[in-house]
C-alpha cells in the first residue's frame, strides 16, 4: 500500500491558493482571459483540496484496517484465555467439592473408628495394661489429620498404665522419639502415671496378701510390711505356699504387672536422665524457667554430673541412681526428695538443708541393704561428707556421722 504524503498535498494547495490570489489581483475581472485563468486555477485548487481529503480519509481507513488486523489475534487469544480460565475455575470448584466430600467421608469414618477404639478402652480398662495389641491399634491413628492429635494425647496419658514393655517402648518411640525441652513435661507426666500405677499395683498386692492365711504368708517369707509383689518370691515358693490355682494365677499376674511397670520406669528414667546429662551438665547455664520433676520416680538412671539447679525436685524418688559429681541444689523442693539405694554422697555439691536431712534420715544402711557399685565403706563415706560440708558443721564430723549396718 502506497504511503500518503500529506505535506506534498498541503504545499500544492498552498501554491494553488497563492496562484489564484495573484491571478485575481493582476487580472481584470471584465476580461474573458483573466476570468478563464482564475476559473481554471480555482477548479485546480478545488480538485487538489478534494484529492487531499480523499487521500487522508483513505489513509485513516488503511491505518484502522492494520490496527484491526493486529487486534484480531489478540482478541482471539483473550477469548481463548477467558474460556480456559472459566473452565479451570469450574473444574477447581468441582474438584474442591469432591475433595470436601471425600474428606467428610474420611472424617466420619475415622471418627467412628476412633469412638469404637475409645469405647473398647472403656469396656476393657481392666485388661488394657497387659494387652499386646493396644499400642499398634492406637498407633494406627497417629498419622490421621483428623484424630492424630487426640491419639497422641491419649498415648501420653495411657502409656503410664501399660504393663507391656515392648508395647510401651513402641508407643514411646512413636510419641516422643526422644526427650527434649519441648516434650519433657509430657514425659514427666508419663513417669508420674507410671509411679501411680506401681503404687496401685502394690496396693492390689497388699490386699491379696491380706486375704491369705498367716501360714501361707509365712511360707512366702513376706509380711504385710514387706514388698507385696517382690520379684524375689519364686514360683516354687508360691506353689509350696498352698495357694489355689486361682490365687496362684492372680499373684503371678500382679508380679508380672509390677515387673513390667518397673522395667518401663527404668527405660523412661534413662531417657529423661540422658536429656538431663546433655542439657544441664555441671557448669552449664541454668534454665530461666523451673523444670518440674515433681512426683517423678527415677529408677536405675545415670545422673552423673547433672546440675539440678533448674529443677523442682519436690517428692522425686531416686531409686538405685548414680549421682557422681552431681550438683544437688534444686531450685525448688517443697517435699523432700526420697533417695532409695542411692549413694547421694557421691555428689560434689548438696544444698545444706537437704544435706542435713540426708545425714539424719538417709545415711548408709539406714533402710537400704545394697547400693550400686557394691557396699559402702564407712571411711569413704566420712571423706565424702567432709568434702560436702563446706563450711564444716558439727553434724558432719566423723564422730557425729550416723552409719547403719547392712542388716540395718
Amino acid at each position: 500500500m502506497a504511503t500518503y504524503d500529506s505535506n506534498s498535498d498541503l504545499k500544492l494547495i498552498s501554491d494553488l491558493r497563492s496562484l489564484l490570489a495573484a491571478t485575481l489581483a493582476k487580472s481584470d475581472a471584465t476580461l474573458p482571459d483573466d476570468i478563464g485563468k482564475a476559473a481554471t486555477t480555482a477548479k485546480a485548487l478545488s480538485e487538489a483540496e478534494k484529492a487531499a481529503i480523499d487521500a487522508r480519509t483513505q489513509q485513516r481507513f488503511e491505518q484502522k484496517k492494520v490496527i484491526f488486523a493486529a487486534l484480531v489475534p489478540i482478541v482471539s487469544m483473550l477469548t481463548v484465555l477467558v474460556t480456559i480460565l472459566v473452565q479451570y475455575f469450574q473444574l477447581k470448584e468441582t474438584h474442591q467439592l469432591n475433595e470436601s466430600q471425600i474428606y467428610e467421608a474420611r472424617r466420619q469414618n475415622e471418627s467412628m473408628q476412633w469412638r469404637e477404639f475409645l469405647d473398647n478402652l472403656r469396656t476393657s480398662s481392666a485388661t488394657i495394661q497387659s494387652d499386646p495389641t493396644f499400642a499398634p491399634r492406637l498407633r494406627s491413628f497417629f498419622s490421621s489429620p483428623i484424630v492424630g492429635a487426640q491419639a497422641s494425647e491419649v498415648a501420653k496419658r495411657l502409656m503410664g498404665n501399660m504393663a507391656n514393655v515392648l508395647g510401651f517402648k513402641d508407643l514411646f518411640n512413636m510419641t516422643f522419639v526422644e526427650i527434649n525441652s519441648d516434650n519433657i513435661e509430657d514425659a514427666v507426666d508419663v513417669g508420674r502415671i507410671l509411679r501411680n500405677s506401681l503404687r496401685l499395683n502394690d496396693e492390689n498386692c497388699r490386699v491379696f496378701y491380706q486375704r491369705l492365711e498367716e501360714g501361707q504368708r509365712a511360707k512366702l517369707n513376706l509380711d504385710l510390711d514387706g514388698s507385696f509383689c517382690a520379684q524375689e518370691v519364686t514360683e516354687k515358693a508360691i506353689r509350696d505356699a498352698g495357694l489355689t490355682s486361682i490365687e496362684m494365677a492372680r499373684l503371678l499376674e500382679l508380679k508380672e504387672i509390677a515387673r513390667n511397670l518397673i522395667s518401663e520406669t527404668q527405660f523412661l528414667s534413662e531417657m529423661i536422665a540422658t536429656w538431663m546429662r546433655t542439657t544441664f551438665p555441671v557448669g552449664s547455664q541454668p534454665s530461666k524457667e523451673t523444670i518440674s520433676l515433681k512426683g517423678l520416680r527415677l529408677d536405675e538412671a545415670d545422673l552423673s554430673n547433672v546440675d539440678f539447679s533448674s529443677f523442682d525436685l519436690s517428692g522425686v524418688e531416686f531409686s538405685w541412681v548414680t549421682l557422681d559429681h552431681a550438683k544437688i541444689t534444686p531450685r525448688i523442693y517443697g517435699e523432700i526428695p526420697y533417695f532409695i539405694q542411692t549413694k547421694w554422697w557421691d555428689a560434689d555439691t548438696i544444698q545444706p538443708d537437704l544435706l542435713d536431712y540426708l545425714l539424719r534420715d538417709r545415711y548408709p544402711y539406714h533402710w537400704d541393704s545394697s547400693y550400686p557399685d557394691g557396699d559402702v565403706d564407712r571411711s569413704t563415706y566420712q571423706e565424702r561428707i567432709s568434702a560436702l560440708c563446706k563450711p564444716m558443721r558439727p553434724n558432719c564430723t566423723p564422730s557425729q556421722l550416723l552409719f547403719g549396718t547392712k542388716e540395718h
